[in-house]
């Protein structure tokens, strides 16, 4: 049972995230990407330290962040602590995270991909540190056993689910079929943080994910991808692969889609930072000609 304490704590962690996104540039969608709120994945920064990825995620004039769970044991250079515990069970990692945040002025808007089991127990865990430090939703990557566990935390914590697609290489949710029969009849609160880029990339028509999808998109992660080649070659810089991404953009507008528009950069791991601020100038340019 939620106390009236929790209750209050949540929803004050809540008012003063959107507080925090509304006034600060790239959240609150009057910085150049026209009606999206813009944040970036710290995964694109996954070879350098959490504080790091923060503070590159700042000087691209992106204020944020989705939080990739496994940051926490990077050390930067490509190097891993493989014996550190997950955030939510390492109260002075995720303290020093939030102290970088601070630092840069950037929010946290999504944690994940995290991977759920079933395990009702475990789960709970982590729904219930996410409910006090304020988070919304997920992205997940579920078994496909966990989602009766998943069912009842989403209405028990009031927390959205999108559960995230890896393309041709993901034995689950690869393909929009797939992801449609593993959603079908579940609570609403379980939708999608779609990744159109591996929909792409798994032959699926993104235009017709975002249709199929809409009413559970609880997240999306854009990108540029050409198809039919070794997976380190197919993620290239917006503009540069096959996706139209102005009719995506417009789709988007079009379904009234209000959730955050997540830039995910995956390739020049030691120094994707040019890459993605060339990405981030074909963005504005696109989102502008919208209007």
């Amino acid at each position: 049972m939620e106390t009236t304490d929790n209750i209050a704590r949540r929803d004050m962690l809540r008012l003063g995230m959107v507080a925090g996104c509304m006034g600060v540039a790239g959240c609150s969608g009057d910085d150049g990407y026209g009606v999206f709120r813009m944040s970036l994945t710290s995964y694109s920064f996954r070879e350098f330290t959490a504080a790091e990825a923060v503070a590159k995620v700042a000087a691209l004039g992106i204020s944020c962040i989705d939080l990739w769970p496994s940051h926490v044991s990077s050390l930067g250079g490509g190097k891993r602590d493989r014996s550190a515990k997950p955030y939510h069970e390492n109260p002075q990692a995720w303290a020093q995270f939030q102290k970088s945040l601070q630092q840069h002025s950037v929010e946290c808007v999504s944690y994940g991909v995290q991977n759920f089991m079933n395990d009702h127990d475990a789960n709970r865990r982590i729904f219930d540190w996410a409910q006090q430090e304020g988070f919304q939703t997920f992205m997940a990557n579920p078994s496909l056993d966990a989602f009766d566990s998943l069912e009842r935390l989403v209405e028990e914590y009031d927390l959205t689910v999108g559960v995230h697609n890896h393309g041709p290489e993901d034995p689950l949710f690869g393909k929009l079929s797939q992801m449609l029969e593993a959603l079908k009849d579940r609570h609403p609160k379980i939708g999608v943080c779609a990744d159109l880029g591996h929909f792409f990339r798994s032959g699926d028509d993104p235009i017709e994910a975002l249709e199929q999808l809409q009413g559970r998109l609880y997240g999306i992660h854009i990108k540029d991808v050409v198809r039919d080649v070794e997976f380190s070659k197919a993620r290239v810089v917006i503009g540069k692969g096959e996706m139209n991404i102005p009719v995506i953009l417009k789709k988007l507008r079009s379904i009234g889609y209000d959730g955050y528009l997540t830039y995910e950069h995956e390739n020049h791991w030691d120094n994707p930072s040019p890459h993605i601020a060339e990405s981030l100038v074909q963005l504005k340019q696109m989102c502008s000609k919208l209007e």
